[in-house]
C-alpha cells in the first residue's frame, strides 16, 4: 500500500514538473513572440502598400507606352510623304486625314503635331492648340536646350508635365525625324543637322495621369507623391503630392520612361503600424496562462490514462515518419490536423525560416488559408506558392482515414519565368504591330475612298484583299493584346450602371453588317425582370463580341441565331446564345476553351480564326465570379450560356482591357 502510494506521488511530482516546465516555455515564447507577430502585421501593411505601388507603375506604364506609340505613327506618316508634309496643301489635308484616326482611336491625347525644321506646323485638332502653330522649339528658352539634345542624340524625349502655350498641362513627347533615317527611334546614334527633317510630337493630357494616381490612392487608402519632372527621376521637381511625403518612411518604385523615370512614393494615409512596447501586455497574458496551467495540471492529475495515450499515439507517429522520404530532391513537409508542420525532409530546411516563425513550427497565415480552403474542398490536389523569388507548384495528398496531409514541393520558377518571358514578348510584337497595321489600314482605305485615282478593276479587287487582310490582322493583334494583358494581371474591373436591354440591342446592331450579307436571322429577348445591372461593359463587350461574331462565322448562309437574357437568381443573370450552325465534335468538346484551339470541322470550312476567343471568354466571365457552360451537336447548332453577377464587384488591378 506504502509502494503504491509512493509511486503515485512520484508520478504526480514527476508531471507536475513536466507540466511547470513545458508551461514556463510556452509563457515566454509567447510573451517574446508578441513583438513578432506586431512586426509581421507591420510588414504585412508594407508589402500591401508596395503592391499598390507596383500596379500604380504598371497601370502608368502602360497608359504612357499605348499614347506614346502614336509619335511612331506620325514619323512613318512623314516618311511615306517622302518628309514633304509641310510643303504642299494636299499633303496637310492627307495629315489631319492620318492624325484623325489615331487620334479618336487612343484616349487621353490633348493633340497631335508635327514640328518641320522644329517649327510646329500641323496641329490636329487644331481647335483650342492654335497659339502652338508657327511656335520655334529652337528659339524657346524653356525648351531649347532639350531640343537640341534630342536633335543631336536622335533621342526620344519626353517633357513635362508643362503649362501649354495653349493653356492647360501636358506631358509631350517628342520623336526627332531624319531625312532618308533608318534606325531606331530609340537608337543614342549621333545625326548631321543636315538630315533633320524635324519632330513627330504628341501631348498627353496631364488629368488622365493624375485621375489613375487619385484612384490608386483611394483605394488602397494611401498618399502618393510622384518627382521627376522631364524624366529626371530622384533629381526632378515633384509634380503630384505632398514633397513632406518624402520626409516619411515611404514605399518606393519608378516609372520608366523613353528616356529618364519617375520616381513614385507611397505612405498609409493612417501612418505605419505602431508595435506596441511588451511590457504593457505581459501582464495579462501570464495571468491568462497561469489559469490554464492550472486547469491542465488538475485535468492531468485526474486523468493520468490519458498521457499514456498521448504517448503511444506520438510513438505511432513517430515509427510512421522514420518511412516518410527524407531523401527526397524536393522539399516534402507534413501538416497534422492543426495545420502545423509535424516533420519537414531535409531538402526543405532552406523553408524553416519562413514556415517556423516560433517554436509551433506554423505556416505563414497566408498559406494555411489558401492549403486549407484547398484541403477542404478535396483530399488530393496542389496549389501554387511563393517564397521570396522562388515560386513552387505544391502537390498535397490526405490518406484517407488519416489527420495528416503530405504536401510535396517542386520549384517552378525557372518554367514560370519562361512563360512571363513569351508572354511579354506577345504583348510587345503585338503593340509593334499596331502602327505599321493603323497605315496600311488608313491607306486601304483612303484608295478604296478616293475618287480621284486612276485604279482599273483589278487593282481595286487587290486593293480590297490588302484591306481584308490588314482587318484580320488587326484582329488578331487585338486579341493577342487582350490575351497577353489578362495572362499578365494588367487589367481592373470597373462596375458601372448599365442597362441590358440597351446594351444588347446595341451589340445586336453592331453586327447588322455581318448578318445581313450572310442573310442571317438575329433575335434578342430580354425578360422584365431584368433591367438595369451594375457590370464592367468593356469585359461584357469582350465576352458577347466574341460568342456573337463566332455564332455568325460557323453557321450556314439564312440560318438564325437566338439571344436570350433572363434572371436567373436574386444575385444572378443568364444570357443563351443559341446558333444552328456547324456545332462542336462530342470528342473535342472538352478542348474548346482551351488557348489557339479551333475544332476540325469549323477548319475545313474557315481557315480564318485565332483560337483565342473562347479562351478569353472563360478567363473573363470566371475572373467576374460566373461560368459559362455550352451544350452542342455537329451540324444541328450549339448553345452557348453565360452566368454573370447583376452586380459586379470592383477589382483593383493595373490597366483595364482596350
Amino acid at each position: 500500500m506504502i509502494r503504491k502510494i509512493f509511486k503515485r506521488s512520484a508520478y504526480i511530482f514527476f508531471s507536475l514538473a513536466i507540466l511547470v516546465t513545458i508551461n514556463f516555455m510556452g509563457i515566454s515564447s509567447l510573451v517574446f513572440n508578441l513583438d513578432s507577430e506586431e512586426e509581421i502585421r507591420l510588414t504585412d501593411q508594407k508589402s500591401k502598400v508596395q503592391l499598390a505601388a507596383a500596379n500604380l507603375k504598371s497601370e502608368l506604364e502602360f497608359l504612357l507606352e499605348e499614347r506614346l506609340f502614336a509619335a511612331d505613327g506620325l514619323k512613318a506618316f512623314v516618311e511615306a510623304h517622302r518628309y514633304k508634309v509641310a510643303d504642299v496643301t494636299a499633303e496637310a489635308e492627307m495629315f489631319e486625314l492620318f492624325a484623325k484616326s489615331i487620334y479618336e482611336s487612343t484616349p487621353d491625347l490633348r493633340s497631335l503635331q508635327l514640328a518641320p525644321s522644329a517649327i510646329v506646323s500641323n496641329v490636329y485638332p487644331l481647335k483650342g492648340n492654335e497659339k502652338s502653330l508657327g511656335h520655334n522649339l529652337l528659339t524657346d528658352s524653356a525648351r531649347s536646350n532639350e531640343v537640341l539634345r534630342s536633335i543631336n542624340n536622335n533621342q526620344y524625349i519626353v517633357t513635362g508635365p508643362v503649362s501649354l502655350l495653349q493653356g492647360g498641362d501636358a506631358l509631350i513627347a517628342r520623336l526627332p525625324i531624319y531625312k532618308q533615317s533608318t534606325t531606331s527611334a530609340l537608337t543614342a546614334q549621333r545625326k548631321d543637322l543636315d538630315t533633320f527633317w524635324g519632330f513627330a510630337t504628341v501631348l498627353i493630357d496631364t488629368e488622365s495621369i493624375t485621375n489613375i494616381v487619385q484612384k490608386a490612392s483611394e483605394e488602397n487608402n494611401i498618399d502618393i507623391a510622384i518627382r521627376g519632372k522631364h524624366g529626371l527621376g530622384k533629381e526632378g521637381d515633384i509634380f503630384y503630392g505632398d514633397d513632406s511625403l518624402f520626409l516619411e518612411d515611404y514605399i518606393e518604385t519608378s516609372v520608366r520612361l523613353p528616356t529618364g523615370s519617375w520616381q513614385i512614393i507611397a505612405f498609409p494615409k493612417n501612418g505605419w503600424y505602431q508595435i506596441e512596447p511588451l511590457k504593457e501586455r505581459v501582464t495579462w497574458l501570464a495571468a491568462s496562462l497561469l489559469v490554464v496551467l492550472n486547469i491542465l495540471i488538475l485535468f492531468l492529475l485526474y486523468e493520468p490514462r490519458k498521457l499514456n495515450g498521448i504517448v503511444s499515439e506520438k510513438t505511432e507517429e513517430i515509427r510512421d515518419l522514420a518511412k516518410f522520404p527524407s531523401e527526397n530532391p524536393d522539399p516534402v513537409l507534413r501538416i497534422d490536423h492543426n495545420y502545423k508542420i509535424s516533420y519537414i525532409n531535409d531538402s526543405g530546411k532552406h523553408l524553416l525560416k519562413s514556415f517556423c516563425k516560433d517554436e509551433s513550427c506554423e505556416p505563414p497565415k497566408e498559406f494555411s488559408k489558401k492549403f486549407k480552403a484547398e484541403v477542404a474542398k478535396k483530399n488530393i490536389g496542389s496549389i501554387e506558392w511563393e517564397e521570396g523569388s522562388d515560386i513552387y507548384l505544391i502537390s498535397f495528398r490526405k490518406p484517407e482515414g488519416e489527420t495528416y496531409t503530405n504536401l510535396y514541393f517542386r520549384n517552378v520558377t525557372q518554367e514560370k519565368r519562361v512563360d512571363q518571358a513569351k508572354t511579354e514578348f506577345v504583348s510587345l510584337a503585338s503593340h509593334q504591330l499596331r502602327t505599321p497595321l493603323s497605315i496600311i489600314n488608313w491607306y486601304t482605305q483612303a484608295l478604296q475612298k478616293s475618287k480621284n485615282a486612276k485604279i482599273d478593276k483589278k487593282g481595286k479587287n487587290y486593293i480590297e484583299e490588302i484591306s481584308i487582310g490588314a482587318q484580320r490582322m488587326t484582329e488578331l493583334v487585338n486579341a493577342l493584346l487582350n490575351v497577353t494583358r489578362y495572362e499578365l494581371g494588367t487589367f481592373l474591373i470597373e462596375p458601372e450602371k448599365v442597362n441590358l436591354k440597351s446594351f444588347l440591342q446595341n451589340t445586336k446592331k453592331d453586327f447588322e453588317k455581318q448578318t445581313s450579307s450572310k442573310k442571317i436571322s438575329l433575335s434578342l429577348s430580354v425578360s422584365a425582370d431584368l433591367s438595369e445591372i451594375t457590370t464592367d461593359k468593356t469585359i461584357l463587350d469582350l465576352i458577347f463580341d466574341n460568342l456573337i461574331s463566332n455564332a455568325i462565322k460557323y453557321s450556314p448562309t439564312g440560318s438564325k441565331i437566338k439571344i436570350r437574357a433572363k434572371k436567373s437568381t436574386a444575385r444572378n443573370f443568364t444570357v443563351e446564345i443559341e446558333d444552328y450552325g456547324f456545332g462542336i465534335p462530342e470528342n473535342q468538346q472538352n478542348e474548346i476553351f482551351k488557348k489557339m484551339f479551333r475544332a476540325d470541322n469549323v477548319v475545313s470550312k474557315d481557315t480564318v480564326g485565332t483560337g483565342l476567343g473562347l479562351y478569353m471568354v472563360k478567363s473573363l466571365v470566371e475572373t467576374v465570379g460566373g461560368g459559362v457552360s455550352f451544350i452542342s451537336e455537329v451540324d444541328k447548332g450549339t448553345t452557348f450560356t453565360i452566368v454573370l453577377p447583376i452586380t459586379m464587384l470592383r477589382k483593383t488591378g493595373s490597366t483595364r482591357f482596350k
